[in-house]
This record gives structure tokens, C-alpha cells and sequence, in this order.
């Protein structure tokens, strides 16, 4: 495992591109200038953490991905758009599996609770098209960066991936703005039953 800085990168165009013109079959990558050379690579999952309404940066982003020439070797790292700085990891795999087409988790702090926002490509569809609305966005309850009940508190339904990846931004903005609110007592009446 290697850690190395990133002094150039993409845009935040072309760096939220490259996720949503991921498939299983063709990529568009993206290039880190990691000390004197560029790692191509290609991204397959993003994500912003949030820390309070007052503190956040849209900008910065984790992000996981592959090297475009060696699927072998998994990447993953922290990078500002802005700056077009950040750092990376680098690990070799015997095998990297592609996940999903679409997977993003945004973790926010409401004040004594956090919750993930998290957006993906329906599972359940296998490929099929029962339904054009085929990613899914969820509100799960969270606790240091891990979800901590799969009770859904929150569900969109969005066509496509660009659709998605702007609902998920849209409802991350509405949650902090209070214009979602969330119903907490119906985890905590879940759990109760569950014990």
C-alpha cells in the first residue's frame, strides 16, 4: 500500500463525469498528478462528508476507483476540485471487483444524530428494466461513518445517472436546509419491537 500527494487533477466537471459514464463495459478516467507522474484511473465511487449545516465544502470528495491499465491496483484518496490537490492510496488486489454502476454516501451531522445519503443503482433490477427509475437514493441512521440500521428514514426513486447524481446532491441540500425532516421515533419504535 502506497500513499502519495495528488498536486493536479481534474475538474469537478470532469471528476463527477467520470462517475457517471462508469459501466461494466467502458469508462471515462480521469488523471492525478501523484509526484512526477499522472495515474490514470477510474472512479467508482465518491462521496462528501458534511460536519455540521456551517461547515462543509463542497468541493472536497473521497473517492475509490481502479488504475484504468491494472484493474489489480484499487485507489483511494481524498480531493478537493478546487485545488486540484488531495492525496491517494494505491493497493494491489488479486481481484477488483466492479461494484455498482452508481454508489455515493454522503454522511451529515444533524446536530446529536448523523444519517448517510446514500445513492445507488437498483440491484434488485439485475439488468432488467421493470421500471426507468432504476437508482435508488436512501437516508439510512449512522454513526462514525457506518451505517447503523438499514430502516430506511427517506427513499427517492431517480432515472439514470446523471438524474441520480443530481437528486442525491438536491436531497443532501434539502436535509441540511430543514426541508427534509426526518422521523427518528420510527427507527427507535423499530428497534424497541426488535428486542
Amino acid at each position: 500500500m502506497a500513499t502519495q500527494i495528488i498536486t493536479g487533477g481534474p475538474s469537478k466537471y470532469d471528476f463527477l463525469l467520470a462517475l457517471s459514464e462508469h459501466s461494466q463495459r467502458s469508462s471515462r478516467t480521469v488523471c492525478f498528478k501523484a509526484g512526477d507522474e499522472w495515474m490514470e484511473v477510474i472512479i467508482d465511487s465518491i462521496s462528501r462528508q458534511f460536519l455540521s449545516p456551517d461547515v462543509r465544502n463542497i468541493n472536497d470528495w473521497f473517492f475509490s476507483g481502479v488504475i484504468a491499465k491494472n484493474h489489480d491496483v484499487a485507489v483511494k484518496g481524498f480531493y478537493s476540485t478546487k485545488t486540484r490537490q488531495g492525496e491517494v492510496e494505491t493497493k494491489t488486489m488479486h481481484q477488483v471487483a466492479m461494484p455498482p454502476v452508481l454508489r455515493l454516501h454522503t454522511f451529515v451531522n444533524l446536530g446529536e444524530r448523523e444519517v448517510c445519503i446514500s445513492t445507488i443503482l437498483d440491484s434488485r433490477l439485475n439488468g432488467e428494466e421493470i421500471t426507468p427509475y432504476d437508482h435508488e437514493t436512501i437516508i439510512f441512521l449512522s454513526e462514525y461513518e457506518k451505517i447503523t440500521d438499514h430502516g430506511g428514514l427517506f427513499s427517492e426513486r431517480f432515472q439514470g445517472q446523471m438524474d441520480a447524481l443530481e437528486g442525491h446532491n438536491s436531497i443532501v441540500h434539502r436535509l441540511i436546509t430543514g426541508e427534509i425532516r426526518l422521523d427518528f421515533n420510527y427507527c427507535e419504535s423499530r428497534s424497541d419491537k426488535e428486542e
